[in-house]
């Protein structure tokens, strides 16, 4: 019986560390991505407090996708498609970002272009949709893992 029952936790437990090695691999390219993103926005801005707010949101998607993932890792939670679909959308985003900053960056000398494009609603819409995301990540993993604890395992005598 034990064997068993150890052959079904391996069939759980290793396909979510895949799962969890490519989480950590999305994060690792969305960190990658959003230094680079920084790198041009820290030479292009002169004003700090924008730059400040701008990478404090992205500092705190990656930071609570990460804070995520490994507790994902810890629980040994099977699915963790949410967090991988959250990393994608935002790996695109900043690859979309990237790329307009590059495309402003060609086109103009001006180095406040790529802070007028960064400050337009819709870019930081995008930015803080990810933020809130992330956050709901957190909140329903945290609303999972309390409610397995919370979970009474009783036993019933029928004699």
């Amino acid at each position: 019986m034990a064997k068993k029952s150890r052959k079904k936790e391996n069939s759980i437990t290793r396909p979510t560390l895949v799962a969890l090695k490519g989480i950590q691999a999305y994060i690792k390219s969305v960190a990658g991505l959003a230094s680079t993103v920084l790198e041009i926005i820290d030479t292009a801005s002169t004003n700090r407090k924008d730059i400040d707010e701008f990478v404090e949101r992205i500092w705190n998607t990656i930071t609570t996708l990460k804070t995520v993932a490994d507790r994902y890792s810890r629980a040994g939670n099977g699915d963790v498609s949410d967090v991988q679909g959250v990393c994608d959308d935002f790996q695109q985003c900043l690859e979309e970002i990237l790329s307009e900053m590059r495309e402003i960056q060609k086109g103009s000398a001006d180095k406040s272009r790529i802070m007028q494009y960064l400050m337009i609603t819709d870019v930081r819409d995008k930015i803080d949709s990810f933020v809130q995301r992330a956050g709901n990540l957190q909140r329903d993993f945290d609303i999972y893992r309390d409610s397995r604890r919370n979970t009474c395992h009783c036993v019933v005598d029928s004699s």
